[in-house]
């Protein structure tokens, strides 16, 4: 008798100690791990499930009910019970729980049923852990994806709509200057022109939105950028809008295109213009902020106007979505200026509240006072031909124009041709190859970048090896760094963006030439 004692107290020390070992373990874990009663009272809940619900680490758990850290309780408790009742063995669930403050919790729950041998419920243990930032990087990375996606799609269709309008725009200034003033197709003429031209820039903002549209950077101060520009804001904004700057003279240089910047602030300002239909204030702050050892010069719109809701803020930046009137904007000034902050190397962010206001924050990389940030060389080599003296015109000179689309080479021979240029017309590479190796001089090869086939790099490449040197003038749809990257274009590259006009051909031929 006394030995079974024994053996009964070392049996009773060893489920001691490995009870202390389990609740050790449960209780250094980083998930909730609760014990449900069949009347589905709390009996157990660990640290990390205390700290997710609320409640408190000495708080007694019986005067909880665990229906009461359900969203949705009565739905939820009855699927509860009904499991109690029905299941046995291990159920996966994902629920949103309720804490005792009333906020939200997204959970992905597992719950095991226990029952004795006679089929009643013992207990319900619980295990859960918290996804709602799972859930927030999950639907982060698709809206990224989704951007990613329509800004291609924006890239190639601005690419190929300035094809088009390289022959809209020309044909109407050749149009406009074959009439005469009195005639009233003149003026028909111009208005051909003029809406080249606004279609012109909106094909820069679906570049800018798909970070396709070329930089010029440079140290910029954003203090004297937004200076330079107060006077044209206030115009802007009107009598019944009030404009503040907040400047610190402390910021740092940021390396950015001055005017694609302009370009951001103008739209942020103008759309909280637009947020404040009768009247406010519009505060432009600038400040230095650092993060480690990394330092920010950070550009904050604020405005006192009627601010948006969730919905919307989480919208802003898509492209097409405005929340003005039909025919009142095209739903592409955001997301140009998201896209501009990004190829910028920066960050936007927005906070907004119905009848609060809406503050736009721009977060940039500072630059050292030391920092001499380059332009890209082929852009150094454009600027500097700003100043080239006055060119004879072609003088018979020989260019192969090499264009896969046939209105912009039959445009563009028919301009190069009354330059006085001796052209020659290649709808593909190897046609070019054909004129290249006829015996003939040739004084330039114009060339778009991509064809299909043999693409214009491939055939600026062959003639690096052409002892006669003969220089190469890009053009393209795409005005944009990318073609940079992907090794379409080389670095110092003379290149005409399209859609381009008689007198922008003319100056680029003259740089070309003279390079």
């Amino acid at each position: 008798r006394v030995k079974a004692l024994n053996a009964a107290l070392q049996a009773q020390r060893v489920t001691a100690r490995e009870r202390e070992r389990l609740v050790a373990i449960l209780e250094a874990t980083s998930d909730l791990v609760c014990v449900i009663t069949p009347d589905l009272k709390l009996s157990y809940v660990n640290a990390a499930g205390r700290r997710l619900l609320g409640i408190g680490l000495d708080e007694p758990l019986d005067r909880f009910d665990s229906g009461e850290f359900l969203a949705d309780s009565e739905v939820e408790r009855r699927t509860d019970v009904q499991l109690l009742a029905t299941e046995s063995g291990v159920l996966e669930l994902e629920r949103t729980f309720r804490r005792l403050d009333g906020s939200p919790v997204l959970v992905s729950q597992v719950l095991l049923v226990q029952r004795s041998a006679d089929g009643a419920v013992e207990f319900i243990a619980s295990i859960a852990r918290d996804i709602g930032d799972q859930r927030r990087q999950e639907q982060a990375l698709r809206q990224a994806q989704k951007m990613e996606a329509v800004g291609q799609l924006a890239g190639g269709v601005a690419h190929d709509f300035n094809n088009l309008l390289t022959v809209i725009l020309n044909c109407g200034e050749s149009l406009a200057e074959s009439l005469p003033i009195s005639d009233e197709r003149h003026e028909e003429a111009l208005e051909i022109v003029q809406a080249s031209q606004r279609a012109a820039r909106l094909t820069r903002q679906l570049l800018a939105f798909s970070r396709q549209q070329v930089m010029e950077a440079r140290n910029v101060d954003l203090n004297a950028l937004i200076r330079n520009l107060l006077v044209m804001l206030r115009r802007l904004v009107g009598d019944h809008v009030r404009l503040v700057e907040q400047l610190d003279e402390r910021l740092p240089l940021v390396y950015v295109d001055s005017s694609q910047f302009e370009q951001v602030l103008v739209n942020l300002v103008v759309n909280a213009r637009d947020a404040m239909p009768l009247g406010g204030a519009i505060t432009i702050r600038t400040s230095v902020e650092a993060v480690g050892e990394q330092s920010f010069s950070v550009l904050e719109v604020k405005d006192t106007g009627v601010g948006m809701d969730d919905a919307t803020r989480a919208r802003i930046f898509e492209p097409f979505f405005t929340t003005k009137q039909m025919g009142h904007g095209t739903g592409l000034g955001l997301a140009m200026v998201a896209g501009i902050v990004a190829q910028s190397g920066g960050e936007i962010s927005v906070e907004s509240a119905p009848a609060r206001g809406t503050t736009f924050r721009l977060q940039l990389p500072a630059l050292d006072e030391s920092a001499h940030a380059p332009l890209p060389i082929h852009r150094r080599e454009a600027l500097a031909g700003d100043s080239l003296p006055p060119a004879a015109t072609g003088a018979r000179q020989r260019i192969i124009v090499v264009e896969d689309q046939d209105a912009v080479r039959h445009m563009t021979a028919r301009m190069l041709v009354a330059e006085g240029y001796d052209v020659s017309q290649a709808r593909s590479a190897d046609e070019a190859y054909r004129f290249l190796n006829d015996g003939k001089e040739v004084a330039l090869v114009l060339t778009d970048v991509e064809m299909p086939g043999v693409s214009g790099r491939t055939l600026a490449r062959t003639l690096e090896h052409d002892p006669r040197r003969i220089p190469v003038l890009f053009m393209s749809g795409y005005t944009n760094d990318s073609l940079l990257l992907r090794g379409a274009l080389p670095p110092n590259a003379s290149f005409l963006a399209k859609p381009f006009t008689h007198a922008s051909l003319r100056v680029a031929l003259r740089k070309a030439l003279q390079q």
